[in-house]
């Protein structure tokens, strides 16, 4: 096998998607991620715009869509990534302790660092944010619990970077 697709529960998927995610593979091959338009409630959920203090959704009227897509203040979710097996190899995989929110945000970071460019697939898919659902307080504390776990990890593995890439830059 050559790629992983990754899809959440709630992500509405098809062939007609896969038949688009084909044609751009066999335009640019292994050099890239392979990302969907991801949307919901009237959101683009992926490709999303980082900021510093929060990350914020892009809205349909502002998003331009360029099939090589600079990720430079952007990035992406999970779900819809299709990731050739060997930039998995290149860059390694998923850290298994960051769960849920940031395990995207890590992955993408350390796939920035390989290349700055995507393959934005022209496809659209339907998906669902925990959060933007409603509330329901007994599921909210249980992800919660997740979060904090994982943005605990984050931030470790975000400072073990920084120092290696300073002692790196200091020699």
């Amino acid at each position: 096998k050559e790629y992983i697709l990754l899809l959440d529960q709630d992500t509405s998927f098809s062939m007609e998607h896969l038949n688009e995610y084909l044609k751009s593979i066999e335009r640019n091959g292994t050099k890239y991620i392979y990302a969907p338009i991801v949307v919901g409630h009237d959101k683009i959920y992926s490709p999303f715009l980082e900021k510093k203090n929060r990350n914020r959704c892009q809205t349909q009227e502002d998003f331009i869509y360029n099939e090589s897509y600079d990720l430079r203040e952007k990035s992406l979710i999970n779900s819809g990534l299709m990731i050739p097996l060997n930039i998995i190899d290149k860059i390694g995989g998923y850290n298994e302790k960051i769960k849920l929110d940031f395990s995207d945000i890590y992955f993408m970071e350390k796939y920035k660092a390989y290349s700055e460019n995507i393959i934005l697939v022209n496809t659209m898919l339907s998906h669902s944010i925990s959060g933007d659902e409603g509330k329901d307080k007994q599921k909210e504390l249980h992800r919660f619990q997740y979060y904090c776990n994982s943005i605990r990890e984050l931030v470790k593995e975000s400072l073990q970077a920084r120092r290696f890439k300073r002692m790196l830059f200091f020699r």
